[in-house]
């Protein structure tokens, strides 16, 4: 069942850390649309399939079954995306907001450096009902 969820007030963030603390970010699908001011992140949430825990280790960027789903963060004036390990995958921790520089920070599990300056506050995930399988070729 698809999800959605909407916060206007900084208070509301950690139901929004809830949906997205594991999903898996590609650098490559971060887009930012400047005449709507929304900055996109594609986020992908593997389906347990029974296997092993450790093999959701093995492969980050190849991991599926997965849920498809969308962070989306509005009212940005600028952003900034510092990808000093260059893995492209990277899994959500949480996000955090410093109200006084109107910044929202991008916290992983492996380092990146994304920070978001905002002119308003607000954030929408959408959890979709769309199944993500490997490219063909790859195993999952």
């Amino acid at each position: 069942m698809a999800k959605l969820l909407k916060i206007t007030k900084p208070g509301g963030i950690n139901a929004v850390n809830d949906l997205v603390h594991d999903c898996y970010i590609d650098v490559a699908d971060i887009a930012f649309d400047p005449p709507t001011a929304v900055l996109s992140f594609k986020l992908r949430k593997v389906v347990t399939t029974g296997q092993p825990w450790w093999k959701d280790f093995v492969s980050t960027s190849n991991m599926y079954p997965a849920v498809e789903g969308y962070l989306r963060i509005l009212y940005v004036e600028s952003y900034s995306i510092n990808d000093t390990e260059k893995i492209g995958t990277y899994d959500f921790n949480v996000l955090h907001f410093a109200a006084t520089s109107r910044c929202i920070r991008v916290d992983t599990n492996v380092p990146i450096d994304i920070r978001v300056k905002v002119r308003g506050f607000e954030i929408c995930v959408e959890i979709t009902d769309n199944i993500l399988l490997p490219p063909a070729g790859k195993k999952g």
